[in-house]
């Protein structure tokens, strides 16, 4: 295939909802969006061009190795640095119930020593030797690897990383050591109110969905049964670990066409399992079981509100962003937002809206306010005051000049956004790779191309008190559950 050329409860009963008399929201007009930038070739303008902003002066090139490897090139001129990127779109979701944490700890494994580099460490060595760094994580849908290293060092480097898609050992020598850094990663985050938190919200999800699983791994988790860790690793590695699941990206200081060679070169010998995509049928919730009512004590002094609401994940629909849309009503923190009605009755510090938890097929839309002990005594009269909120968004809040504003914001930080450094931004394209179409996997988390009105209603009318996980955190409150990994305090009703 040609290369591409280029142009992201149950509710206590007594929860009652008024419509709290909050003026509409006075959203600043701003200037007419910048045009945006796309870098394309006039030999293959007919492809679609990856956009990018203003301010980028670096070149791009997608392609489709005949392995179906897609990958995206970046030639920037005036980089030091070189870095590399590969997004296997697979991850904790598909452990098996035997072995929660297999995909992380398969990750700690593929590090240790391949057929053309076995010495374990030889590539870490090298990568910090020239000047570098690398890291991976496993995420839910994705396990992501990554390095920046010297410009003059990139091919040697490509070498070693494309050895790890193509022929790993995973030498069991090493299998007891990795292990132990799982679960000593694991163990240090024990103390850790984010994961404690984390790890509650599972117990309320439905537990035949793979995000209520433990994903981290342990010594417990791992150990070996019937089967071996190690054979279970190995047949998820066969599986899974496919060349049309991954997603690759190399930037550096060398023309597209240099580029390129060591993609082609490097690369193509992946093999192709044919893997099929990761979806799932079951919901987050189980039906009916809404709405719940979670309240956690942290280790951290701390009063917060949390309303978590399940909804269709956004991504196919990313260039209209309805949850955003909504958000940035709701998180609004000028004259007339909710934030500024809680703040002068003293009762709130801050508020944020926006999406959390995503699944591909669904996703949680949170409200989050951070309360003062007052607003914590009221957290109900707080409850009530955010529905009453959302009603008037119901009533006034779906127009097309709050769009419009929101569009050109968006677009204005899109054009004149900074570049990041080439580890990270490498990283973020190959994770946006799967999710979006090629030509915006910079510019989607960006995107705002249409209003449609009954699309934003529609997100809207997931917002409901019978749609509710709802989430009090404070060390006031009584518990009567521990979480079954980071021992979190709970209660769940």
């Amino acid at each position: 295939m040609p290369p591409i050329m280029t142009k992201r409860l149950k509710m206590p009963k007594n929860i009652w909802l008024s419509c709290t008399l909050i003026s509409s929201l006075m959203l600043t007009a701003c200037n007419a969006m910048p045009t945006k930038n796309a870098t394309t070739s006039s030999a293959q303008s007919e492809q679609p061009p990856i956009i990018a902003s203003l301010n980028d002066e670096r070149r791009y090139r997608t392609l489709m190795l005949d392995n179906k490897l897609s990958v995206v090139l970046v030639s920037d001129p005036k980089a030091d640095k070189a870095a590399a990127a590969m997004n296997v779109a697979i991850g904790s979701g598909q452990d098996p119930k035997e072995f929660a944490g297999l995909a992380h700890f398969l990750e700690h494994m593929l590090f240790l020593g391949t057929e053309k580099y076995p010495e374990a460490g030889e590539y870490q060595s090298f990568i910090s030797k020239h000047g570098g760094s690398h890291n991976a994580f496993t995420s839910y849908r994705d396990t992501n690897y990554f390095f920046e290293v010297d410009s003059n060092y990139l091919e040697p480097s490509l070498d070693r990383f494309a050895q790890f898609f193509i022929a790993p050992l995973f030498t069991e020598a090493y299998v007891k050591r990795e292990k132990n850094a799982v679960h000593s990663e694991y163990q240090s985050k024990l103390r850790d109110d984010g994961r404690k938190q984390f790890d509650i919200l599972k117990q309320a999800l439905n537990p035949e969905h793979p995000y209520s699983s433990f994903s981290t791994g342990s010594l417990e988790t791992l150990k070996d049964k019937e089967q071996s860790a190690r054979d279970a690793m190995l047949a998820f590695y066969q599986k899974h670990y496919s060349a049309n699941r991954m997603s690759l990206v190399i930037l550096g200081n060398n023309s597209l066409d240099e580029l390129e060679q060591m993609a082609r070169s490097k690369f193509t010998n992946i093999e192709n399992r044919q893997a099929d995509s990761f979806t799932v049928s079951q919901p987050l919730f189980i039906k009916d079981s809404l709405p719940l009512q979670l309240d956690i004590k942290p280790l951290q002094a701390r009063h917060a509100l949390k309303l978590q609401f399940p909804m269709p994940d956004t991504l196919a629909v990313y260039e209209k962003k309805p949850a955003s849309y909504l958000a940035s009503l709701i998180g609004h923190e000028g004259k007339g937002s909710l934030l500024s009605y809680l703040k002068s009755q003293g009762w709130a510090t801050g508020l944020s809206a926006g999406g959390g938890l995503s699944t591909g097929e669904e996703s949680l839309f949170s409200i989050t306010v951070n309360l003062t002990q007052a607003g914590f005594d009221n957290n109900k009269t707080v409850l009530n005051a955010v529905f009453g909120y959302i009603n008037l968004l119901q009533q006034q809040g779906v127009e097309a000049w709050r769009y419009e504003e929101q569009k050109t914001l968006s677009e204005q930080a899109f054009a004149y956004m900074e570049q990041s450094a080439p580890i990270h931004f490498v990283s973020s394209v190959a994770y946006n790779m799967p999710r979006y179409p090629i030509e915006q996997v910079i510019h989607a988390p960006y995107a705002m191309e249409a209003f449609d009105a009954p699309l934003i209603k529609k997100y809207l009318s997931y917002l409901t008190p019978q749609n509710l996980l709802l989430t009090r955190i404070s060390q006031d409150l009584d518990t009567d559950q521990v979480s079954p990994w980071f021992k979190g305090d709970y209660h769940l009703a």
